[in-house]
């Protein structure tokens, strides 16, 4: 019954596909040649200056540690509240030390962080 059905459903797949294709999809003897001529163009590359380059490196660091800060809080606070000694704090605050480090480089750079 299931093989059948596999069979049906291809045979109205393959009619609705072949229905929808037009008859005269055949591409134009210039299309060839204009495809080849886009492939073989030089590919130019925008000219970045280091500032755009660092600032987007800085960008996407700095957009990483803010997760890792995010995490490193809340665990911080779940240990707090469940043990006596919180050895998560200092994690903590190395990441919002390094956090803060990077959007005063974003500043620096751009005038602002995100």
């Amino acid at each position: 019954m299931m093989d059948r059905f596999r069979s049906v459903t291809l045979v109205v797949t393959g009619v609705c596909v072949l229905a929808a294709v037009p008859g005269q999809a055949m591409a134009q003897p210039h299309a060839i040649a204009h495809i080849a001529q886009v492939v073989t163009a030089p590919v130019v590359h925008p000219v970045r200056t280091i500032k755009e380059t660092v600032g987007a490196i800085l960008f996407s660091a700095e957009t990483v540690v803010d997760v890792v800060h995010v995490g490193t809080t809340a665990l911080s606070k779940a240990a707090d509240a469940e043990l006596k000694h919180n050895p998560f704090e200092y994690v903590d605050n190395g990441v919002a030390y390094v956090d803060a480090g990077l959007e005063r480089g974003e500043d620096y750079l751009f005038g602002s962080h995100n």
